[in-house]
């Protein structure tokens, strides 16, 4: 009940020049999610009579709070991917030659390639379903179908993988199933 509009904005403020987890700027993104998360709780105080109003009603990122920062890999990098055996190589590599999202390359089957064309059909998508879990839906992210032509060094990469694959899915788990949030995020740490 003590905290005021004016307490949210000096946290807002603090959180866009510096986030004390990182000793960098927040991310807008960040900022909307704690904003989020403290009205739930307030929102939730309101409607349980411990509080009369909710300080965090309009307030929103500052328009100067950075978004997330992305570079291209630099070519140390991509010949690392290229020749390192590493269990996220195979994504790795459809993800760089070929432009795939992460949910695309965990729905991706090796059905779905076609070695003769130097193309990939990408015609489904894994999207969250519960807390660690993935479900796979036709279409992508936009909800369209797209083949995507890939060049001969891809092409070879993944024929050769798919030679001793053991699972209908290009990326699984090492039980050969869908992967999971975390099962994905543990493979990339």
């Amino acid at each position: 009940s003590d905290i005021k509009p004016r307490d949210i904005d000096v946290l807002i403020s603090r959180l866009s020049e510096r986030n004390p987890n990182t000793g960098k700027p927040s991310s807008k993104r960040t900022i909307k999610q704690v904003i989020g998360t403290a009205s739930a709780i307030f929102t939730y105080a309101y409607d349980n009579e411990f509080i009369n109003r909710i300080p965090t009603r309009g307030k929103k990122p500052p328009k100067n709070a950075p978004r997330k920062e992305r570079r291209a890999l630099t070519a140390g990098e991509r010949e690392l991917i290229i020749n390192t055996e590493h269990r996220a190589q195979v994504a790795a590599m459809i993800m760089m030659f070929a432009g795939l999202r992460r949910g695309e390359v965990i729905a991706l089957k090796w059905s779905d390639i076609d070695y003769q064309t130097h193309n990939i059909s990408v015609n489904k998508s894994a999207t969250r379903s519960a807390q660690n879990q993935f479900m796979v839906k036709q279409g992508t992210k936009n909800g369209k179908s797209r083949n995507i032509q890939i060049p001969t060094i891809l092409n070879e990469f993944l024929k050769d993988k798919s030679s001793a694959a053991t699972s209908v899915y290009v990326m699984p788990t090492a039980n050969g199933n869908l992967q999971t949030p975390s099962s994905w995020k543990r493979m990339w740490e």
